[in-house]
């Protein structure tokens, strides 16, 4: 009995049956593997897009209160300018920036300084 059931596996096993139930599972692994690896593509790339999205968004936006702050500064700052020069003994801070610094700064210090 035992051995009849044991040739009986082996004949299964020998037959086309087995074979394209085997290939077809495969093929199903395969494609679903497939599929699941090309969802996560997409999602990673969209991730990459978000992040180069965030990126240039943050710097624009950056960029765009620098220069609405230097603006201002800019055309306010040719007379505080002048007053910091006359007066930057009264200032530690406006001396430093006067001599280190490029002129939005030296503006914005003497405004702070001198107001």
């Amino acid at each position: 009995m035992f051995a009849l059931f044991i040739r009986e596996i082996k004949l299964f096993f020998q037959s086309s049956e087995f074979f394209e139930i085997f290939l077809y599972k495969f093929a199903f692994l395969t494609l679903f593997c497939l599929f699941f690896l090309l969802i996560l593509f997409l999602l990673l790339m969209l991730l990459c897009l978000l992040a180069i999205f965030l990126v240039l968004f943050f710097f624009f936006l950056t960029l765009n209160l620098l220069l609405l702050i230097r603006f201002p500064l800019l055309v306010l700052g040719k007379s505080a300018v002048n007053d910091c020069k006359e007066k930057e003994h009264h200032c530690h801070h406006c001396n430093h920036f006067l001599q280190h610094h490029s002129s939005p700064y030296k503006i914005l210090v003497c405004l702070l300084c001198f107001s």
